[in-house]
């Protein structure tokens, strides 16, 4: 569900939110160079690439937005109890740049509720599936 670029559509909320988003898929399916970019209206147009998997632990990616510097995020996976606790992180560098800096200081609370809304869709498909 995770691995493979082609289900993340069916959990993240930015294809929910857009779903005439145009995708695109190059690569291997899953894994390491597996990669995916989209054109949207509402959502902006970017790409994703797998840069680490290791299977059960961790997937590791570069996000970047069309005219941003790429961004590295990762999914990290720990066994509790009966299930998996999954954590999803990005970063980014805004360099010296005051405004990026400032924006920066905002990017939780603009990405945030996205990520928390698509590992909420995420744990309903793992749970029904």
């Amino acid at each position: 569900m995770v691995s493979t670029v082609k289900t993340w559509k069916t959990w993240t909320v930015w294809n929910q939110r857009d779903p005439n988003m145009q995708l695109t898929y190059s690569g291997p399916e899953s894994g390491v160079g597996a990669k995916w970019s989209w054109k949207s209206q509402s959502e902006g147009n970017g790409a994703m690439e797998f840069t680490a998997v290791e299977p059960n632990k961790r997937l590791a990616y570069a996000f970047q937005m069309e005219g941003m510097s790429p961004a590295p995020g990762e999914m990290k996976f720990e066994p509790v109890g009966n299930g998996t606790k999954v954590t999803w992180s990005m970063s980014g560098d805004s360099g010296m740049n005051p405004l990026g800096r400032w924006f920066g200081l905002f990017m939780d609370r603009l990405v945030g509720p996205d990520f928390e809304a698509g590992l909420t869709n995420l744990k309903k498909l793992a749970e029904t599936g």
